[in-house]
C-alpha cells in the first residue's frame, strides 16, 4: 500500500471525535489461512474498519448500501475468516490505492 496515502487515511479517520487505533500484528485465521498486518479503527469498542498493510481496506456498512456496492462491482465481499469482527455486511476494497482517499 502507498504509505503517504495509508498515513493520509489514517490522520483523517483518527480527526473524527472518539475514533481511536489499534495494530493489529496479523496471523492465522479460522480456516487457518495468514490474515495480514492491518491498522483497526474503533469508536468506542466498535470496530469501524481497517487497513490491512498489504492495500486492502475492510468497511463495514448497511445491508443496502453493502447491496449496492456489491451490486456495481465497487467492492467485493469480504472473506469472514479475514476479519476479526466481520459479519455479512463487511466489503473489501483490493487496492486502496486506486480509491481516492
Amino acid at each position: 500500500m502507498n504509505a503517504q496515502l495509508m498515513a493520509s487515511v489514517e490522520r483523517e479517520v483518527l480527526a473524527w471525535p472518539g475514533v481511536n487505533k489499534e495494530v493489529f500484528e496479523g496471523g492465522r485465521g479460522q480456516g487457518g489461512f495468514l490474515v495480514p498486518p492491518a491498522t483497526l479503527f474503533r469508536f468506542g469498542r466498535r470496530e469501524i474498519g481497517h487497513l490491512h498493510h498489504t492495500g486492502e481496506a475492510d468497511l463495514p456498512f448497511p445491508r443496502k448500501v453493502y447491496d449496492e456496492l456489491i451490486a456495481t462491482g465497487r467492492t467485493q465481499p469480504d472473506s469472514p475468516e479475514s476479519s476479526p469482527t466481520s459479519s455479512a455486511n463487511w466489503t473489501m476494497y483490493q487496492e486502496l490505492s486506486s480509491c481516492s482517499a
